[in-house]
């Protein structure tokens, strides 16, 4: 990839982030990641994206972001110092100098941020599953899980400063603009379904499987694949044999999406907040192991309706859960309402924490 000179980089501020997005990891990682890089283009400052690989289409949403794709030379990580070692070589190659590090990795942890850290830039990590430690000067976990506030207390220095809880959650602009009515929606009409980037577990089958069943006839139903899904042409296939189902091939205006439709079914992932910020009520299949305790925190504080690991996850116990909800509406009125006060607070953040917490210090 042809690089322009790099002398301006002492003039500017940079921040680079380290993540990757594959049909097996999902594109999670990245969406938060093209986000907070938004919000850091706005503020003046030069982003660059250090990535394994990436599909093509991905690619050309990454660059989208006014940032520069920076390629490493192996295509999985085998060694987390090794990793932070190839990261610095590719980044000194093109004389790029970042003074901030954002991480989002399950792969790297301290022996990455230790190197890092030690070639001058502060660095911030953006983690899920409290399984290892970090030597970083920031940290984000925004799921909402039990105990929350303490899980990282072992698993960080002191001197790092902590973003932990759903009031981090990472919404981009279009949700946060998102005016939801009062107003009662009577009954279900309208139905997204959603199991993220590549949906590896086939979870899109067994719903479209369901709802070709003669008592779904009269609802409608948007089904989204993913960058990632290697199956697009065989699931548009399916959906063509239905009058009520229609097809998309990604959503880049998902705010548009969610306001039209009254229940979200899907996974565990990041896309539940865009649904919760349009006051749409989710049926989640969990199928990660790092979607395990927020889902059942969702649950337990009925926030969601949870059909449980994937693997047990049937055709018959999906229907049987809308069926449920058609014939009830009582228990969708309330978590519509439930979920809409769950993601209000968050609606208020315009510039997210952590990169106000970067921007303020530097």
């Amino acid at each position: 990839m042809h690089m322009l000179s790099r002398s301006w980089w002492f003039r500017v501020n940079v921040v680079a982030f380290r993540f990757d997005a594959s049909p097996f990891i999902g594109i999670g990682h990245a969406m938060r990641c093209l986000e907070l890089s938004r919000q850091f283009v706005l503020a003046g400052w030069k982003v660059f994206f250090v990535v394994n690989r990436v599909q093509r289409e991905m690619e050309v949403v990454l660059t989208r972001h006014n940032a520069e794709i920076l390629i490493l030379p192996h295509t999985e990580i085998i060694d987390s110092k090794q990793d932070a070692l190839d990261t610095i070589k590719l980044m000194q190659r093109e004389h790029i100098q970042p003074i901030w590090f954002i991480v989002d990795h399950y792969s790297l942890d301290s022996h990455w941020e230790t190197v890092i850290s030690n070639w001058g830039p502060k660095v911030a990590a953006i983690d899920d599953l409290a399984n290892r430690a970090h030597l970083c000067d920031a940290l984000m976990d925004m799921n909402p899980v039990n105990d929350w506030e303490n899980r990282y207390k072992s698993l960080v220095p002191e001197y790092c400063r902590t973003f932990l809880g759903p009031s981090y959650l990472i919404l981009r602009p279009e949700f946060r603009a998102v005016n939801v009515s009062d107003e009662t929606i009577p009954s279900i009409s309208h139905v997204g379904v959603s199991y993220g980037g590549g949906d590896p577990t086939e979870e899109t089958e067994k719903l479209l499987s369901v709802i070709s069943r003669a008592e779904y006839s009269g609802i409608t139903f948007e089904i989204i694949a993913g960058y990632s899904n290697s199956r697009k042409s065989q699931l548009a296939a399916i959906c063509e044999k239905y009058k009520n189902v229609v097809f998309h091939e990604q959503i880049e205006d998902m705010a548009s999406f969610f306001k039209r439709i009254d229940l979200f079914v899907g996974a565990g992932g990041g896309t539940l907040w865009e649904a919760f910020s349009c006051a749409v009520p989710a049926v989640v299949t969990t199928v990660a192991e790092n979607q395990i305790q927020t889902v059942q925190y969702l649950s337990q504080f009925k926030l969601i309706w949870s059909l449980g690991w994937h693997d047990n996850v049937t055709e018959e116990y999906i229907a049987s859960k809308l069926n449920g909800l058609l014939l009830d509406s009582t228990d969708y009125v309330s978590k519509r309402k439930a979920v809409s006060d769950f993601i209000r607070p968050v609606l208020l953040n315009d510039i997210h924490p952590l990169v106000r917490y970067i921007l303020e210090l530097e």
